[in-house]
Order: structure tokens, then C-alpha cells, then sequence
């Protein structure tokens, strides 16, 4: 499973099938869009860390 360039994942060893991760993935994408929203209100304590790879 590729999820970034970077980055790959091997599910093969992990019991976990791609099928059952892409379950979460609706809920995962609004939460991101969630933070993004939030991340500027000065009322809200959320702070997004950004990395460089």
C-alpha cells in the first residue's frame, strides 16, 4: 500500500487487510478537513506540526 512517494506500508505480516484500513477512510478525510478548519481559531487549541522528509 502506497501512501505517499516516500512512504509504503507492508500489510502483509499484520492481520490487517487494505480492505479493513480503507473502512476508516471517509471518517479519516473529514477529520483532516476538520483540523485544517480549526487549526486558525484563535479559540481552539489545535496546532498542526508540519515535517519536511
Amino acid at each position: 500500500m502506497k501512501i505517499m512517494p516516500e512512504i509504503s506500508l507492508n500489510l502483509k505480516n499484520c492481520g490487517i487487510t487494505q480492505k479493513k484500513i480503507m473502512e476508516y477512510k471517509e471518517q479519516v478525510e473529514n477529520i483532516h478537513k476538520d483540523l485544517h478548519k480549526r487549526v486558525n481559531d484563535e479559540k481552539d487549541f489545535v496546532r498542526m506540526v508540519r515535517t519536511s522528509i
